[in-house]
């Protein structure tokens, strides 16, 4: 399922979340902390990242959700970090299209350059900053080389 939730957030309300990676975990970092665990597949660049999301079945569970349940929000994020995905400028045109929910991503920051075009189209770019020098940087995040 491309679709997950209502998560309850304290920050966001009811939010509907959309996996832009899909299981297993894909990310540019392997965080100490990560709720998801140890990052098996680390990547460095969009160009790397190879999966695809069947945007016709995000558009039907995006539907099918959005009639059934009551949500405050609507947030990329998912088993990794979503904008390693090449489709993110379209996933965002077709949630769009579907509601006028805030939507909102969580982000690790590492990709902002790449996708800043796309990243506009958000009401919402959740950006996480975890150290103010590069030591602690790379002991708490472990980003690819």
């Amino acid at each position: 399922m491309i679709i997950y939730g209502p998560v309850l957030s304290w920050r966001f309300g009811r939010s509907l979340g959309i996996d832009l990676i899909q299981p297993p975990k894909i990310c540019t970092f392997d965080c100490i902390y990560c709720q998801l665990g140890q990052t098996q597949h680390k990547i460095c660049s969009r160009n790397e990242f190879s999966r695809r999301i069947d945007i016709g079945v995000l558009e039907d569970e995006l539907n099918e959700k959005i009639e059934c349940v009551d949500v405050d929000a609507i947030t990329l994020s998912g088993s990794g970090e979503p904008t390693l995905n090449p489709q993110l400028g379209e996933v965002i045109d077709v949630v769009r299209g579907s509601t006028k929910k805030p939507l909102i991503i969580l982000t690790n920051s590492s990709l902002l350059s790449d996708v800043s075009e796309d990243l506009q189209k958000l009401d919402l770019v959740e950006a996480k900053l975890d150290a103010i020098t590069q030591d602690t940087f790379a002991s708490v995040n472990k980003p690819c080389e």
